[in-house]
């Protein structure tokens, strides 16, 4: 590595902490008084998705800079401290020696409102602590950490429809650097609508990321209606008012007549939509169940008959297949309460399974329901997320997916880690099977 004196070092630092000062909330790639080139890739490129990205600028120098930030790209507050947001790296100009690199982190005491910049050059370091308002609109001012250095960038955020800007003013000697390689966490909001967007900087160099619409189809209930996007463009096809914020969705073919029902469950009541969904009455209801059970449709004993189950607190009760009376037909503990249960054929071998969400965890019983371990598991989400198994790709088979504040992510066929996402619903909403009607 090149050796540098203390003030070249305090250059290049000054510069790093006003560079990390726009990753913070523009996410967008470093530019110069003069760009000779700049791209800007994200990790999926996906409609609506919180995403990642990586960008490479090259430069003959800064002293101002103007960015023009397109409308749709929102900034993502960390909820929690001592994540890294972003990475710089930094190569000189005339040698192309490497020079180091800034790493920008959410504050451990105040995830939301701080963040801590920090600096290594040649042994030259600085690190501070400055405040960050992450809401679309927002200007946000972020200065060097170096003594009378008034360098500053100031960041106006882009709205879902009005453009940002970046304007940077360099108080000291212009910087010569040339290659600015930053890597940006999963901070992002993409925009909603499929297009190609376009960064500009004030010199007429351009950048453009494509985001592009994933198929996959999905359907949520939210206070009362049931709404559904068939065709998997993330637009809701067929909707349906039965129930209220009170219930609790269910999906099946609860009468084994080969249509699927919608059903509404609340206190222990099993209230069944009529076939073409007209009124709010129901065309059936039986009670089993008591408050505050979880209510789950499908053929758990794998005998060609959809069952009516009920879990509580780790218990899963099954019901009579004509519904009558209180009592079980079978009962098994499998879980803890907490849990949030699926019976769906997870593994796409014919075999239908129940499982249990935990925290992100998804644990499928064995097969005889004996036991208290499980057949197979794997960490695939976090908690709070709802956990659905359908067919979101549109293939033809089971997929495992999360609905986590209005953004649906699609397991990897293995479980080994998320294949991709898409926006659908809204936060609070709970997902459902998609053939109810």
């Amino acid at each position: 590595m090149k050796s540098m004196n203390r003030k070249e070092g305090k250059k290049i630092a000054v510069m790093a902490a006003v560079v990390m000062g726009i990753m913070v909330i523009a996410f967008l790639p470093f530019a110069a008084a003069t760009v000779t080139s700049f791209s800007v890739t994200p990790s999926s490129g996906v409609v609506g998705v919180v995403d990642s990205y990586n960008a490479l600028v090259t430069t003959d120098g800064v002293a101002t800079i103007n960015i023009t930030i397109p409308a749709g790209f929102v900034a993502v507050q960390p909820v929690m401290g001592g994540v890294q947001i972003a990475r710089v790296d930094f190569w000189n100009e005339s040698t192309r020696d490497y020079y180091g690199f800034a790493t920008i982190t959410s504050n451990n005491a105040d995830p939301t409102t701080k963040v801590d910049i920090d600096c290594d050059f040649g042994g030259l370091t600085v690190s501070t602590t400055q405040t960050v308002n992450y809401d679309p609109g927002a200007v946000n001012r972020f200065e060097s950490g170096f003594g009378t250095d008034t360098s500053s960038a100031v960041i106006t955020l882009p709205t879902e429809a009005a453009d940002g800007s970046i304007e940077i003013n360099i108080t000291c000697t212009p910087f010569q650097l040339d290659d600015v390689m930053i890597a940006i966490g999963q901070f992002v909001r993409n925009p909603t609508t499929a297009n190609d967007y376009v960064f500009t900087t004030d010199d007429g160099k351009t950048a453009t990321v494509s985001i592009t619409a994933q198929k996959g189809r999905a359907a949520v209930f939210r206070d009362g209606w049931w709404f559904a996007d068939r065709n998997g463009d993330h637009k809701t096809d067929i909707y349906e008012l039965y129930g209220d914020s009170r219930h609790t969705p269910a999906v099946g073919d609860i009468d084994n007549n080969g249509i699927n029902d919608i059903v509404a469950f609340r206190i222990g009541w099993w209230c069944i939509s009529k076939e073409d969904h007209s009124g709010t009455d129901w065309a059936k209801s039986f009670l089993w169940g008591n408050p505050g059970d979880k209510p789950v449709i499908g053929d758990i004993d794998n005998n060609g008959v959809v069952d009516a189950v009920i879990f509580r607190g780790g218990w899963w009760f099954v019901s009579k297949e004509d519904h009558t009376g209180t009592d079980w037909a079978k009962s098994f503990l499998w879980g803890q309460p907490g849990d949030i249960p699926v019976i769906a054929d997870i593994d796409n071998n014919g075999v239908v399974d129940a499982v249990i969400f935990r925290g992100g965890w998804w644990f499928v019983l064995k097969e005889d329901h004996t036991g208290t371990d499980w057949a197979k598991s794997f960490l695939w989400g976090q908690a709070n997320d709802k956990p659905i198994v359908d067919d979101i790709r549109m293939e033809g088979s089971n997929d495992v997916a999360i609905l986590r504040n209005g953004a649906w992510w699609v397991s990897k066929r293995d479980h080994t880690g998320t294949d991709y996402g898409f926006a659908y619903g809204l936060p609070g909403d709970d997902p459902i099977l998609n053939e109810f009607i």
